[in-house]
């Protein structure tokens, strides 16, 4: 469960590491919104908010450090992790 981006550790909680192994599983493909909840939380999620706040949390982690992000929301689809350029 080790993490790196350009060499540079990232420290995930359980929670976003699951949403990213999500990610990268499918990857280059998208994953819905339905899909990731229902994987990360089962067939009762928290809120509808949950999914929103921790998809923030992986980009803080994942993204906001770097010059180029790499998780794109797919509009009226889901969420994609693309390679960066």
């Amino acid at each position: 469960r080790t993490v790196t981006r350009n060499g540079e550790p990232l420290h995930l909680s359980p929670l976003l590491w699951d949403i990213l192994l999500a990610l990268a599983e499918s990857a280059p493909n998208p994953v819905s919104r339905n899909e990731l909840t229902l994987r990360i939380w089962g067939e009762d999620p928290f809120s509808s908010d949950a999914l929103r706040a921790h998809m923030h949390l992986l980009r803080q982690v994942v993204d906001k450090p770097f010059e180029v992000p790499m998780i794109e929301t797919v509009h009226g689809v889901g969420f994609r992790l693309a390679s960066p350029a």
